[in-house]
């Protein structure tokens, strides 16, 4: 059975979010034990995800200054690598960031040199 670990900024209400919600629940569970990651634990698609995949977070901070300020410290002054290190703490075989930026660069940090890294772009490059 093959791990994979989907990171995104959060579960809100957006596109990429949505899509993210579809593609994991209709994967196969019995091949694909699969984690959904968020960087901050909020959004109403969290209700969505079907019982047999994992949700984890980075972020649980229901105090929005201490969540703001966590965030901060995460985005610009911790090193990705140690981020990557303390918060992401299974081996996976795939590791998709589901939206660039901060996920694109924590799952580039990963350490694991066995796993396939994906980055997946949800924007209009124009």
């Amino acid at each position: 059975m093959k791990k994979i670990l989907f990171l995104i900024n959060t579960l809100k209400s957006g596109g990429a979010e949505r899509v993210l919600i579809d593609f994991v629940n209709n994967l196969d569970p019995s091949k694909y034990e699969i984690t959904v990651q968020t960087i901050i634990n909020d959004g109403v698609y969290i209700d969505f995800l079907k019982p047999h995949i994992r949700y984890k977070t980075i972020i649980n901070e229901k105090n929005k200054v201490f969540r703001k300020a966590k965030l901060k410290m995460i985005y610009n002054y911790i090193p990705k690598k140690r981020v990557y290190k303390k918060y992401i703490e299974d081996s996976y075989d795939i590791e998709i960031a589901f939206l660039e930026c901060i996920s694109t660069k924590l799952i580039s940090m990963s350490g694991n040199s066995e796993s396939k890294k994906i980055a997946w772009i949800h924007t209009d490059l124009i």
